[in-house]
C-alpha cells in the first residue's frame, strides 16, 4: 500500500472494535431503553400509591360506618356528654338520665351536629370536632391536618327528625352523614381523585340496641296474712287497680318513679312510669278462687296506647290459685304512666269451701318461710330494646 493510501485510510478506534458513530448510537438507544424502564417504573409506582391510598380510604370508610351501625358503639358515643370528647347534642339517646334532643340542629351547610365517635370499648375512634385530626396514606392517625402527612379526614355529623316534625323528642329518626376532607396540594393523592367516592349517609334508630331490665313488684311488708288490698278488695265485677310499691330493678335508669337506685320503694306507687324508648314487657298476676280472671295494662298518661289485656284464666272456685299473664311491647313517643288492672268473675266470699276472705281473689298468700313478710304479688318486667 503506498503513502497515499495510508493518509486516506479511516480511522478505526481498533481493528476488532466498532467505530465511534456505532457507539454513540448504541448508547442513544441504551438512553432511550433506560429512560423507559425509568418511566414504566415510576408509573408502577404512582399507580401503586393510588391503590394504596384508594384502599386506605375505602378501609377507613368502612371503620366508621360500621362504628356508626354497631349498637355498642353508638351506645359509648352517645353516653359522653363532655364537649370536648363526646356528644352533648346526643341527650335523648343516653342510657343514663336521657334529656329530650333538640332538631334538626345547627344550620348548615353541613347541617348537623359534629360527632365525636367511639368504639365498642369507649376509645377514641375519630373526633370529627377536632379539625387537625385526620388520616395518614397508611389509615394510621395523625393530628396535623391539613398537610402532606396528614391528608384526610371526614366531617361526621348527626341530624334527625322528631315524630309529628316536633322539635324535640326523646326518640328521634337519625341521619348520620360523613364527608371527606383532603389535602388538596397532597402528592399523595392519586390524579382523577374523586372525594364524594368516600362520603356516607347512614340512616338509623336513635339509640343503640339495649337492654335495660326494669323490674316493679307489689312485695307485701307485713308478717299477717292481709293480702295485697284491704280485706274487702275484690276484682269480682271490676277493675281493680293492682298495687305497686317496690322497683327491683333499673340499671338504665328508664323508671321515672322512684328515687335513688334500685331496689328502692316507688315514689309513686301503684304505677310504673318509663321514659320513651321501646319495651318488651311481660305481666304476671295471681289469683284465688275467683273464677274468670283477666288483667290489662292501661295507660295513665303520655303515649296513651290502647289498653292491653290477657285472654281469660281460671281461678278455680274449689281452692285454684291462678296467674294472668300479659307478654306485650309498648313503643313509647314520651314520657308515659301505665297501671296494671285486674277484673274477674267471682271471689272466694262466693263459695263456702275454705277461705272466703273478698281480697284473696288478689292472690291468696303464701308464707315465706314462716312470715308473710316479703311475699310478692304483681309483678311488671319490662326490657328497653331501644
Amino acid at each position: 500500500m503506498n503513502g497515499a493510501a495510508m493518509k486516506n485510510r479511516v480511522p478505526r478506534l481498533s481493528d476488532g472494535g466498532f467505530g465511534l458513530i456505532e457507539v454513540i448510537i448504541a448508547a442513544a438507544i441504551v438512553s432511550v431503553i433506560a429512560l423507559g424502564i425509568t418511566t414504566l417504573v415510576e408509573d408502577m409506582f404512582r399507580m401503586q400509591r393510588r391503590a394504596n391510598a384508594l384502599a386506605t380510604l375505602t378501609q377507613m370508610r368502612g371503620t366508621l360506618t360500621s362504628a356508626i351501625q354497631n349498637g355498642e358503639s353508638w351506645k359509648q358515643t352517645a353516653n359522653d356528654a363532655a364537649a370536648a370528647t363526646g356528644n352533648p347534642s346526643m341527650s335523648c339517646m343516653r342510657a343514663v338520665s336521657p334529656s329530650v334532643c333538640t332538631l334538626p340542629g345547627p344550620p348548615g351547610p353541613p347541617v348537623g351536629y359534629i360527632v365525636n365517635l367511639k368504639d365498642t370499648a369507649g376509645n377514641p375512634l375519630f373526633y370529627s370536632t377536632d379539625a387537625t385530626l385526620g388520616f395518614r396514606v397508611d389509615g394510621s392517625a395523625c393530628n396535623n391536618y391539613p398537610a402532606e402527612s396528614c391528608p384526610f379526614r371526614w366531617d361526621i355529623r348527626w341530624t334527625g327528625s322528631c315524630p309529628g316534625g316536633a322539635p324535640t323528642c326523646m326518640t328521634p329518626s337519625v341521619t348520620v352523614t360523613g364527608t371527606l376532607q383532603y389535602f388538596t396540594a397532597a402528592t399523595s393523592i392519586p390524579g382523577g381523585f374523586n372525594p364524594d367516592n368516600y362520603n356516607f349517609t347512614l340512616l338509623r334508630g336513635s339509640e343503640a340496641i339495649r337492654n335495660d331490665a326494669v323490674i316493679v313488684n307489689y312485695t307485701m311488708n307485713t308478717v299477717t296474712p292481709d293480702g295485697e288490698g284491704a280485706p274487702t278488695d275484690t276484682c269480682k265485677n271490676v277493675w281493680y287497680q293492682r298495687k305497686l310499691n317496690w322497683a327491683m330493678q333499673d340499671q338504665g335508669n328508664n323508671l321515672m318513679n322512684k328515687v335513688g337506685a334500685a331496689p328502692v320503694v316507688l315514689s309513686t306507687a301503684d304505677v310504673v312510669q318509663l321514659h320513651p324508648g321501646t319495651y318488651t314487657c311481660r305481666v304476671q298476676v295471681p289469683g284465688f278462687k275467683n273464677g274468670g280472671n283477666r288483667i290489662r295494662i292501661r295507660a295513665v298518661s303520655g303515649t296513651m296506647f290502647p289498653n292491653v289485656e290477657s285472654s281469660v284464666a281460671i281461678g278455680a272456685m274449689n281452692g285454684g290459685s291462678v296467674v294472668n299473664t300479659i307478654e306485650t311491647t309498648l313503643v313509647l313517643s314520651q314520657e308515659t304512666v301505665f297501671a296494671i288492672d285486674h277484673t274477674c268473675t267471682n271471689d272466694p266470699g262466693d263459695t263456702s269451701y275454705g277461705s272466703t276472705q273478698p281480697n284473696w281473689s288478689l292472690g291468696a298468700p303464701i308464707t315465706n318461710g314462716g312470715t308473710y313478710n316479703g311475699v310478692i304479688y304483681t309483678t311488671v318486667a319490662c326490657t328497653r330494646t331501644s
